[in-house]
């Protein structure tokens, strides 16, 4: 097993935390933002929704390596949960993309402005919701497989 490969693999164990929990987080600065009439922590949620699209985009990408990593390992998982996994992660990809693309756009529109409309905030505020319902079943999907190829890259490394 390549070492470069197996690290980023490795790595979407460890990066795929960060879209789903930072927009937990988001999520509140983004309420507590539009009820204290705060445009500047509204804008810097978006901004960082942004940023965590954009690890989103690295999560998804190094998912793909370490189904590659898993394929010797296969007699030992449930193809089902992989598929599903791969499923949800692929729409969760997607969806984070478009929010994404959405936060650039807005914090450029309303760069200059006081005020964000609540409609706005409220987008925002559903796609966070979704994109966590769809994190929280992807994560427990991805969690039932067994990563024996870890295990493995542990013993050959470490």
């Amino acid at each position: 097993m390549d070492i470069i490969g197996s690290l980023i693999g490795y790595s979407h164990i460890v990066t795929n935390h960060f879209p789903s929990i930072g927009m937990m987080i988001l999520m509140i600065f983004l309420v507590v933002g539009y009820i204290t009439k705060n445009p500047l922590m509204i804008k810097v949620s978006l901004f960082v929704v942004f940023l965590l699209s954009v690890i989103g985009i690295w999560v998804f990408f190094s998912g793909y390596q370490a189904m590659y990593n898993l394929l010797p390992f296969t007699e030992n998982m449930s193809a089902e949960d992989l598929s599903i996994h791969i499923t949800y992660g692929t729409i969760t990809f997607i969806i984070i993309l478009i929010t994404g693309i959405l936060s650039l756009l807005t914090n450029v529109i309303y760069f200059k402005k006081d005020h964000i409309p609540l409609s706005i905030v409220i987008v925002f505020i559903i796609l966070g919701l979704a994109i966590i319902f769809l994190s929280i079943v992807t994560s427990y999907f991805g969690g039932n497989i067994t990563h024996e190829e870890l295990r493995e890259f542990h013993k050959n490394v470490f």
